[in-house]
């Protein structure tokens, strides 16, 4: 069993679920890979401890919404995109993504281990340096953490290496649904390929030009 692995999907799980989506937002550089309800998944912001401590430091507005999955009406084929997304990313392990525990698209009743896996530690001190916190005292004071040795043996529990054929089996899973996913545009509700959208839809919708001039 890995970071990565799906729960069961119990009764009382299926009994909540609601039409879900999954999402990607990028702020200066870094990433976040979450999942929302919400009709509107632009204007939602994310959540996440160390997405949220980005949030702070730069502010709402520049939060790019970068891709929009379709929704998802069940819980099972939910669950395994976000985590064969999350696991091809690496999201925990890498530098480029603000997540502390793998998306698997369900929350409710999810603790991971990863969340204390010594990456998701790394990525929370990093995160709130310079950041006023009563947990940490004085602006800016370094985390109790900083400098302590990370173990090998914890490190290949939390993620075990990747075999070329697995990571050519996620990468072809991931391909069918992304192909066939597009993103809503806010203003005019048109949904399109994330080419078109970045080139004529989102801020630069015509739309935007029509309400403002009728």
């Amino acid at each position: 069993m890995t970071i990565y692995s799906p729960i069961p999907i119990t009764e009382q799980i299926r009994s909540k679920f609601k039409p879900t989506r999954l999402y990607i937002k990028e702020l200066f550089g870094i990433k976040y890979f979450g999942k929302s309800v919400k009709e509107n998944v632009i204007s939602y912001r994310g959540s996440g401890k160390v997405w949220r401590d980005r949030i702070k430091k730069y502010g709402p507005n520049s939060v790019n919404t970068t891709w929009v999955s379709e929704w998802f009406n069940e819980p099972t084929q939910l669950q395994e995109f976000a985590l064969l997304f999350s696991e091809l990313h690496q999201i925990v392990e890498s530098s480029e993504w603000a997540n502390c525990r793998p998306e698997n698209g369900l929350d409710g009743g999810f603790v991971s281990n990863a969340f204390n896996s010594p990456y998701s530690i790394n990525k929370r001190s990093q995160s709130q340096k310079g950041v006023k916190c009563p947990q940490r005292g004085r602006k800016g004071n370094p985390s109790k953490l900083k400098g302590v040795p990370k173990s090998e043996e914890t490190k290949q529990k939390m993620s075990k290496p990747k075999s070329a054929e697995h990571i050519a089996k996620l990468q072809s899973i991931l391909a069918n649904n992304l192909n066939s996913i597009k993103i809503e545009c806010p203003h005019c509700g048109i949904k399109v390929s994330k080419g078109l959208f970045t080139r004529w839809h989102g801020e630069k919708c015509r739309s935007t030009d029509l309400n403002l001039t009728g």
